[in-house]
């Protein structure tokens, strides 16, 4: 929704569950955004640390400027002012003001952030004020429920902003308060048994139908690196005529423990991050499309899809009959 612009995670008082906030805050940043405001995940994980003061601050002062001028004085190298407590128009005022105080320290403020109201407008008029007084290096960050279908009609509408604080959207099952998620029974192997059993289940609904045996997952990129297809195989198939002869095929499915042992070390959170931001950039741009709605590339082979279908007949009401 925000291709090259900062995210920041900013929903510690919305995560879910007793430690929520902290999986929250990992997660997001190895999701790839670039800080968090939860100073605990921040000390934990090692996750970069960003954020702004409240309303609550600026009410604690007789004046929205005097709370400013006490925060960039608390705050001198991150200094991001939150300029909507009363008024907007003024609240950009007091914080050009603030700024030019930061100057003859010889800092900057860094930023102003807009919190509720008409993001697309407010955000126009800050950038177009801010330059005006020659603060064109000043970023406007925005918070106010964001997700990514709101960021993404703020871009296309052309909004002057920056920077995103995104909180309850990223951190809590908004809108998908359960995982649709299944385990199936694809394999079983009985005591004194060497060899194991395929079993599947069968179903008329669309993803009610598994596949049967022991299973391995094979990705092809192309020459760019971008992801060609997945191919869902049986673990014990090969040769020309699956197709899984293609050189470049790496199998996704890998063993991590065995008999309670790690049998590598875990990448750090920020390899986990790195990793995982080219996983999506190695994805076709349909898939990165929020609104494309085209099928991922998975195939099954031949093979297997012919295992199902006799695994299929084998349980049709004919041949039980019979």
């Amino acid at each position: 929704a925000a291709p090259g612009q900062p995210v920041l995670e900013c929903g510690l008082r919305r995560a879910q569950g007793f430690d929520g906030g902290l999986s929250a805050s990992r997660a997001a940043y190895l999701g790839g955004c670039i800080a968090t405001s939860n100073l605990e995940a921040g000390q934990r994980f090692g996750i970069p640390v960003r954020g702004t003061h409240a309303h609550s601050w600026v009410q604690a002062f007789d004046s929205e400027r005097e709370a400013f001028d006490a925060f960039a004085e608390t705050m001198p190298n991150n200094c991001v002012l939150l300029v909507d407590t009363y008024d907007v128009e003024r609240g950009i005022e007091h914080a050009i003001a603030t700024a030019r105080v930061l100057e003859r320290r010889g800092q900057r403020l860094l930023g102003i952030r807009l919190d509720s109201g008409d993001l697309l407008l407010q955000s126009r008029a800050a950038r177009r004020r801010l330059n005006e007084a020659g603060l064109e290096d000043v970023a406007i960050v925005v918070s106010d429920n964001l997700d990514e279908k709101k960021i993404l009609a703020l871009r296309r509408a052309g909004a002057a902003i920056d920077i995103w604080g995104v909180g309850t959207s990223l951190v809590t099952a908004a809108g998908a308060g359960a995982l649709g998620g299944v385990y199936k029974l694809s394999a079983i192997r009985r005591c004194g048994e060497e060899r194991w059993r395929p079993v599947f289940k069968f179903g008329a609904g669309v993803g009610k139908t598994s596949l049967p045996g022991r299973l391995q997952v094979r990705r092809y990129r192309d020459a760019a690196g971008g992801l060609e297809r997945d191919v869902i195989h049986a673990l014990d198939e090969g040769g020309e005529a699956s197709g899984l002869d293609d050189p470049g095929g790496l199998d996704l499915l890998v063993p991590v423990l065995e008999e309670g042992r790690l049998l590598e070390p875990l990448p750090s959170l920020d390899a986990a991050r790195e990793a995982a931001g080219c996983e999506v950039a190695s994805l076709p741009p349909a898939l990165q499309d929020l609104e494309a709605h085209g099928p991922a590339p998975v195939e099954v082979t031949a093979s297997l899809m012919e295992q199902c279908d006799r695994l299929a007949a084998s349980h049709a009401p004919s041949a039980r009959s019979a």
